[in-house]
């Protein structure tokens, strides 16, 4: 599973109970502190975690490498807060 636009976990935290492995990308800091407050919270472990903008770091992250060699069963994004406000 893959969540774009992350968050503090709404999406990521439930769906890390019930599949094997959740990647979690998010381009705010504050918002993936609270994530991984929050997965400490419930134990769990089995989180990727991306602090990636994507609107403006494309290509910057090493990561994007293993993005692009993953397949992922599904993808839910939250595109609300993708244009800079």
């Amino acid at each position: 599973m893959l969540d774009v636009g992350a968050g503090p976990g709404t999406l990521a935290i439930p769906l890390a109970r019930r599949v094997r492995r959740v990647t979690a990308i998010g381009p705010s800091r504050p918002m993936i502190c609270c994530l991984e407050r929050h997965l400490a919270e419930e134990k769990l472990s089995n989180v990727f975690i991306i602090n990636y903008n994507m609107l403006y770091d494309w290509g910057l992250y090493p990561d994007v490498e293993v993005l692009q060699q993953t397949s992922f069963s599904r993808v839910y994004a939250d595109c609300r807060r993708l244009s800079p406000t």
